[in-house]
């Protein structure tokens, strides 16, 4: 397992089981030691200027409440995961597994020339404020991911999304966009505080309008 060095402090480790990494890199590594195509394209999203807040949002007390209890339960995998953000990658494929604070995406992807075989699969779910707050985020984040194409289920805070039979360089480009939304969506939640804001904050992430 690697650390990898980047721009934004997502605590990411990278496991390679196949040809992700430049033959030279150490421990940690960085953006320009991952061979992985799709991978690269995540980062690249995930990393894009402005995508990524730095400041806190400020929280209402009872959002925090309302956060706190559901913590071991947001996953399956539950607190097993907590602090411990990895992406387990090859050339063609990665699964990226993330927790941040009080929310947690899974973004699993293959990608190679023949488009049968290619899909992205993303889940998202959890938050650090009331079930309004996160439903509204959860609605935001389904707006993008349809107007890219996917087919998405969502309920409460959670949402799954599915994207299959893409080529090479449409995969690439929906990764990309996928590392902006859960860059762009981490602390949303917070300041979703009216239903007419999901269309608004849809809008200025379609335009790279990523000042929160």
């Amino acid at each position: 397992m690697r650390r990898l060095d980047l721009s934004v402090p997502a605590g990411l480790n990278v496991v390679d089981i196949g040809g992700a990494l430049s033959p030279d890199s150490k421990n940690p590594i960085t953006l320009d030691h991952i061979l992985s195509e799709p991978f690269r394209a995540i980062l690249e999203g995930m990393t894009a200027p402005g995508a990524w807040h730095m400041d806190a949002i400020p929280l209402e007390a009872k959002d925090i409440f309302a956060g706190m209890p559901r913590m071991p339960d947001l996953t399956m995998a539950g607190a097993d995961l907590a602090g411990s953000n990895i992406a387990v990658i090859s050339k063609q494929y990665v699964n990226l597994a993330l927790l941040f604070g009080y929310h947690f995406a899974l973004l699993d992807t293959y990608c190679r020339e023949r488009e049968a075989n290619n899909h992205v699969y993303f889940r998202f779910v959890g938050g650090a404020t009331d079930i309004i707050k996160r439903s509204r985020r959860i609605q935001f984040i389904g707006l993008v991911l349809k107007e890219y194409g996917f087919v998405t289920q969502n309920k409460g805070d959670l949402i799954i999304a599915r994207l299959s039979h893409i080529d090479l360089k449409e995969v690439l480009k929906i990764l990309d966009i996928a590392g902006w939304l859960i860059a762009f969506s981490r602390q949303l939640d917070g300041l979703l505080k009216e239903d007419s804001q999901i269309e608004f904050y849809f809008k200025r992430f379609l335009k790279k309008t990523y000042t929160l």
